[in-house]
């Protein structure tokens, strides 16, 4: 779907000229036909095409001098040398984005030397690039903003494919000597890293991927040694504040593709546009090698190494297994060594409370409570026949 970004930009642009177009693709020209953007002309290089319908096909050399008449959307990308397309608008008097738009923008802007502000002219805004970073940034509206007290040792990349996606990055974020990598493919997707996160050496790369309308945010203090996540279209990864992470966690907030229930024929995966995600409160440390899936955990709660994590899950326990279950609770942390004083966990330290029920309980409950129900009907059943000495036979 094209993003009203672009449709705003080509309409404020283009003013009373028509709108034309540079290569043909009928899938767009269907999409933006359903904004209200009509295309009565396309200029293109295919003879064959042009000798089929001479009164809407219309080759390259026509377009000269016609800046006046036709806004142009350049629908098909030259993958090869998107240049040449550029040059061939701009010898027949057509100027980017004046008089012609990239329906998608032809190559990446990268950036790669610290600076205090970037622009261009899709609405890309990166502020205060510190070194050691590299942003590659292809798309409409998309805004990158880094406090101006950050540094990296290690290596910090971004990569932005899409539109009005915004990323915050707070003061004292830092990167040591390992390489943090973060893409993002699609509109929407948004990220908030707090002040004075961490990322450590992991002997890795930490990894997170935003795939369309997606959250990643993650709480001051918080510090990671290697995490892989994939936040998938229309989910979220939430991260509380003094949260740890040791190596090779991996994130999967939704399932990514479409799962059918066959009897309902219902959609039952997160590709439905069903918004769930992680959730990780405050203060939580997740072990080597964990795997989050949707799931909520409560502040101040151990997650054990190469568990299975999903549903919802307490404060102040320890969860361990594949699925995890609360292995034991009214528990606190601290990443001191050794301490003797648990003033050191300190304003994590809180009785566990259950009283909320992870999803499925309540009906496992309701279950067994019927069960047992009718057990009870069963044994006062034998009581009775005992004693006028007559026993039938019950399936317990």
């Amino acid at each position: 779907m094209i993003a009203d970004i672009t449709v705003n930009k080509i309409r404020a642009n283009a003013g009373k000229r028509k709108i034309a177009a540079l290569g043909w693709n009928e899938k767009y020209n269907e999409d933006l036909s359903m904004k209200g953007l009509d295309i009565v002309r396309c200029f293109t290089g295919n003879r064959n095409i042009i000798e089929k319908n001479t009164d809407f096909f219309s080759d390259f050399s026509e377009m000269n001098g016609k800046n006046n008449e036709f806004y142009i959307i350049v629908l098909v990308n030259n993958p090869d040398n998107s240049d040449s397309q550029k040059n061939l608008l701009k010898a027949n008097g057509f100027s980017e984005v004046k008089d012609y738009i990239y329906l998608n923008p032809p190559s990446a802007k990268i950036l790669d030397k610290k600076q205090n502000k970037y622009s261009d002219e899709y609405g890309n805004v990166v502020l205060n690039l510190p070194e050691n970073t590299t942003v590659s940034v292809s798309g409409w509206g998309n805004k990158i903003s880094f406090s101006e007290e950050i540094s990296f040792k290690g290596k910090f990349i971004v990569k932005i494919i899409g539109n009005d996606n915004e990323f915050e990055i707070g003061k004292g974020f830092a990167v040591t000597e390992s390489v943090m990598n973060i893409s993002c493919t699609g509109d929407n997707n948004r990220m908030r890293i707090k002040e004075n996160c961490k990322v450590l050496n992991s002997g890795g790369v930490s990894k997170i991927r935003l795939l369309g309308n997606a959250l990643f945010s993650c709480g001051k203090n918080t510090i990671i040694s290697g995490f892989e996540a994939s936040i998938v279209r229309n989910t979220f990864f939430e991260i509380g504040e003094d949260c740890l992470f040791s190596y090779f966690v991996v994130i999967q907030t939704g399932d990514g593709h479409s799962i059918f229930d066959i009897d309902t024929e219902e959609n039952i995966s997160s590709a439905a546009g069903k918004r769930k995600g992680v959730v990780l409160g405050n203060h939580v440390w997740v072990g080597m090698r964990a795997f989050l899936l949707p799931c909520t955990v409560g502040d101040g709660s151990v997650v054990g190494a190469q568990s299975v994590v999903k549903g919802k899950y307490p404060n102040n326990c320890a969860l361990a297994g594949s699925p995890a279950k609360v292995v034991r609770k009214n528990i606190a942390w601290s990443s001191v060594n050794e301490a003797e004083d648990i003033a050191v966990c300190g304003e994590y330290v809180s009785p566990t409370d259950c009283s909320e029920l992870r999803p499925g309980q309540k009906e496992r409950i309701a279950e067994l409570e019927g069960r047992v129900a009718e057990l009870e009907e069963i044994i006062d059943e034998l009581r009775s026949s005992k004693k006028r000495g007559l026993f039938r036979k019950h399936n317990i």
